[in-house]
């Protein structure tokens, strides 16, 4: 009798506990706000090396939001006169690493950047001419090369937050379709690179979008200052020709190349 009133009373325990109530739940918050950097400038960092904060020799760059944190100068070298069409190639990209810890000179393909941290989920697209190459006017005279064309056969996509597949997605390059032979004609332009579309699905925001001027380029590989880029070219046409100076001095020939960062596609 004992047992059965023991085993009455347990179960009436069981009972109680499932019929308790639970108390009610409550809810917080957590509440973030974002305005564009006050940092219009940014820094350059080494393609395929996210957070590697480089200062490239020479180049140029632009200040904003959607900005081209980096596009380079191409020396192609002192060239002896020949008969008939030249190809040259140029030296390499010379740059230093902020990190004291790699002192030095360092080298590397040329390289173009664009930085996009302008909060619109937006695209853009960068663009490319140039001058004839020319001497310096001197009393109004000056010599040029009217045919003369720089070359850009190779570009080696990358972004500092999305991986290659995920960035060939979002933006193309003028490898997609072949060689860019960079214009001298007046008011024309040719396309370097381009987000897809001009909404979400390509934004960039919030990274760096890179070019690397070579396809064979390897981030680890410690390239030569006697290295040339061997998929840049300065085409000099048979119908160009090149002057020295009086004493046979070499004369130095500039174009003005220009790079042009649009909002929008």
């Amino acid at each position: 009798m004992k047992k059965t009133v023991s085993g009455m009373m347990f179960c009436g325990a069981l009972l109680m506990v499932g019929t308790t109530a639970l108390a009610d739940d409550a809810t917080t918050t957590g509440t973030v706000k974002f305005t564009t950097s006050t940092d219009k400038d940014g820094q350059i960092a080494k393609p395929e090396v996210p957070g590697e904060i480089i200062e490239p020799e020479g180049g140029k760059q632009t200040s904003g939001d959607l900005r081209i944190q980096f596009v380079p100068d191409f020396n192609f070298g002192t060239n002896e006169i020949e008969v008939g069409q030249q190809v040259f190639n140029p030296i390499l990209q010379k740059y230093t690493f902020e990190d004291a810890a790699k002192p030095g000179d360092h080298y590397m393909p040329q390289f173009i950047q664009v930085t996009d941290v302008r909060g619109k989920k937006q695209g853009w697209k960068l663009t490319v001419s140039a001058s004839t190459f020319k001497t310096t006017e001197v009393a109004g005279a000056y010599d040029e090369l009217p045919y003369a064309k720089i070359s850009l056969k190779q570009a080696k996509l990358s972004n500092d937050v999305y991986d290659t597949t995920e960035i060939s997605s979002k933006v193309r390059t003028f490898g997609d379709t072949g060689v860019l032979e960079i214009p001298t004609d007046a008011g024309q332009s040719k396309l370097v690179m381009q987000t897809k579309t001009d909404d979400a699905a390509s934004t960039t925001d919030g990274s760096r979008t890179s070019i690397v001027l070579d396809n064979g380029y390897d981030k680890t590989r410690d390239y030569l200052a006697t290295d040339k880029n061997q998929q840049v070219t300065l085409t000099k046409t048979n119908k160009d020709i090149p002057v020295v100076g009086d004493s046979g001095q070499a004369k130095e020939y500039t174009s003005i190349i220009t790079w042009t960062l649009t909002d929008g596609i």
